[in-house]
């Protein structure tokens, strides 16, 4: 019974996923003169995504836990645990973004690939930041709370709807931010200016004894093994950028592809992280037998969002009708590959004393999408 209203519930919310994912595909494919005219643009996208993807599911994953223990019921800025979270976000979204420009400029220079300036990619990914994290923190919140009320897991339907309208907001955001950027002056005092508010906001945060100090330090190390990891995704993509464009179903493809297997991965994460805090289940390698049939349940899940998300990209080029069964069997792998990891890492955290709705999505957004990327370039050059 409870494998059957995963079932349904994860369609439906892995469903809404996908349509949002082809959107921001859409989006993508259509930006092909910005990404070409901007070199190392596309480095910043699969590491911007799963910035937005890691920080909201996370906090999705949280406010799950919230609302199961009954810490919180309903948006009120003057509950600590929504003042907390509200807060945490808004701080780690500033500070990884302004790494993630660094560090994808970094990565560009050792690979000998041509790319815009360092100021150029730090400004770039923090303003896109800005611009998707103010509307995801909305919409997290009010997807999470509404759920609940309606008698829905939270677990189920927030994460994977918020990491797929993380796409749907993050990827115009940066082709906004890299807009803005190329057409204004002053580049230099608008860096400064963001300088000044991530050190004064970091500072604030570090100095008290707080939820969103917890937040913010168990999240740092997860974080940037994330945008670490994925921001080789990103050097991938830019190696590949001539068959992504020459292919253009294949961008129309790209984010759903990336997001449905973290997506499934991260339902996992939060389902299991709820179970581990409400004592349902031990934090023992050997509590795999008791959630197989959820396991079952998200392959097959997976067989039947990768046809569908190959039968949907095939009507935009043919190309991808050709090598439709390939992208079900990579998608089905990838998810085999992400799920048993997902498990394991979940244990491995919860032992360790660090909270898994704070670390195991991060992680597993960047894996995955790594794994992702690397199984669908793959299929392109089959």
């Amino acid at each position: 019974m409870r494998t059957s209203k995963l079932f349904r519930e994860g369609f439906a919310t892995l469903f809404i996923a996908l349509i949002t994912s082809i959107f921001a595909g859409l989006f993508l494919a259509r930006s092909t003169e910005m990404l070409l005219l901007l070199p190392g643009l596309i480095v910043l996208i699969p590491a911007a995504n799963d910035t937005r993807g890691d920080v909201f599911g996370a906090l999705s994953s949280r406010l799950g836990s919230a609302l199961h223990l009954g810490s919180m019921k309903k948006f009120d800025i003057k509950n600590k645990v929504v003042r907390s979270n509200i807060h945490s976000c808004f701080t780690i979204t500033l500070l990884f973004s302004f790494f993630l420009g660094i560090f994808a400029k970094i990565l560009c220079s050792l690979f000998g690939i041509e790319s815009i300036s360092l100021f150029s990619f730090v400004l770039i990914s923090l303003l896109g930041g800005i611009f998707s994290g103010i509307c995801l923190t909305v919409i997290t919140f009010f997807i999470a709370i509404k759920s609940y009320e309606l008698n829905l897991d939270p677990d189920t339907m927030t994460s994977p709807i918020v990491t797929a309208i993380a796409d749907f907001f993050s990827i115009p955001s940066l082709i906004l931010a890299a807009y803005i950027v190329t057409h204004i002056k002053w580049v230099e005092v608008i860096f400064f200016v963001f300088m000044t508010i991530i050190i004064a906001d970091v500072y604030i945060v570090v100095r008290k004894k707080s939820m969103e100090r917890k937040i913010v330090i168990q999240s740092i190390i997860p974080m940037f093994i994330s945008f670490s990891i994925t921001t080789f995704s990103g050097v991938f993509l830019q190696s590949n950028i001539e068959m992504f464009v020459l292919i253009s179903g294949s961008l129309v493809l790209l984010p759903g592809f990336l997001e449905e297997v973290g997506n499934m991965s991260n339902m996992f994460a939060a389902r299991f992280s709820t179970k581990l805090h409400m004592g349902s289940v031990e934090a023992d390698f050997r509590t795999i037998k008791k959630i197989k049939k959820e396991i079952v349940t998200f392959l097959k899940l997976s067989l039947i969002i990768f046809f569908l998300l190959s039968i949907i990209a095939s009507l935009f080029d043919i190309e991808i009708f050709k090598i439709m069964f390939l992208i079900v069997i990579g998608g089905f792998l990838a998810t085999v590959i992400c799920l048993i990891i997902t498990f394991f890492i979940s244990i491995i955290s919860y032992k360790c004393g660090i909270d898994p709705d704070n670390s195991v999505i991060p992680i597993m957004t960047s894996v995955t999408d790594l794994i992702s990327v690397l199984i669908l370039i793959a299929i392109l050059h089959f």
